[in-house]
């Protein structure tokens, strides 16, 4: 009935299940071609978009709790740098707590002369950006003059990617990754976070 109703009204339907049958083979043959699986070392699991919604989360009730500003989601002022799963989890938690602005940066907002504005009103910044080995500790879009002379007193800055001294991130005054035990430290006025296992 369904099919008869829309071939009458001239709408345009899909039948998945005929085009499985006549393609469905051929389909995962040329994407295991395009995309071949690696030997060792992929997980089956990554969960990064629990690891972004984790992330802001935190980053959120550090905000109401611990910062100086004591705001509260819906007034909060949000800037993610970077949208792939990390950061698109980190948005999905924004977007549920109800946070009403928030910014989202990509390679050319994330550039040293253009993120200023983005930043300078911030309450939360999350770092989702993930930087390829070559401009680690070489390249960092969060820098030391920016929590001394450019954040508001009191913003948090959530860092996703973590590292480690030798691996660094992109938020300078990370050096390596904060642990459950002591998930956040204080550095200039500004409240840094970058918790080793989000999902925990």
């Amino acid at each position: 009935f369904l099919i008869k109703t829309l071939e009458d009204n001239n709408i345009r339907y899909y039948d998945v299940h005929k085009f499985v049958s006549n393609h469905g083979e051929e389909a995962l043959l040329y994407y295991r071609q395009v995309n071949p699986a690696p030997q060792f070392g992929k997980r089956k699991i990554q969960a990064l978009h629990e690891t972004g919604r984790a992330g802001a989360r935190y980053g959120l009730k550090l905000l109401s709790e611990e910062s100086i500003k004591k705001i509260q989601s819906t007034d909060t002022i949000v800037t993610v740098l970077g949208y792939g799963n990390v950061g698109m989890g980190a948005i999905d938690e924004c977007y549920r707590k109800g946070v009403k602005t928030i910014r989202i940066l990509g390679r050319h907002q994330t550039q040293k002369e253009m993120i200023e504005p983005f930043i300078k009103d911030a309450d939360l910044i999350i770092n989702a950006a993930e930087q390829p080995k070559h401009l680690r500790g070489k390249n960092y879009l969060i820098t030391k003059h920016h929590s001394q002379n450019v954040l508001q007193e009191g913003s948090v800055v959530i860092d996703l990617i973590g590292g480690s001294a030798t691996n660094r991130s992109a938020v300078e005054n990370v050096i390596e990754c904060t642990y459950l035990t002591n998930p956040y430290f204080i550095e200039d006025g500004i409240l840094f976070s970058a918790l080793w296992g989000w999902p925990m």
